[in-house]
């Protein structure tokens, strides 16, 4: 209940205003969790079959967040992506590991 008056209170300035603020905040969250995910995907052993995969991913994250930082705009697909694959490939590995 308590979220939805704070929401309110945010949402003063209209519906679209509204929709970019929570927007925004989903975004940065998306964000962080990008930026966990890179740290992550670093501690892949350079031994494992997806330490290469992980490369990759790392460079095109790393490359998306330079862009939010310096005022650029991503899309949220992108971010999706980003961030589904890292964790696709972190469990991949973790499998190996387990192996």
């Amino acid at each position: 209940m308590w979220a939805d008056a704070q929401k309110q209170q945010d949402c003063t300035g209209g519906y679209k205003m509204c929709q970019e603020s929570d927007t925004m905040r989903a975004m940065g969250n998306e964000l962080d969790l990008l930026r966990l995910l890179l740290s992550r995907l670093e501690k892949i052993s350079a031994d494992s079959v997806w330490a290469h995969r992980a490369s990759g991913l790392r460079g095109a994250a790393l490359r998306a967040l330079e862009k939010v930082e310096r005022g650029g705009r991503i899309s949220p697909s992108s971010l999706e992506r980003l961030t589904r694959d890292g964790f696709r490939i972190l469990k991949k590995a973790a499998e190996e590991k387990i192996r």
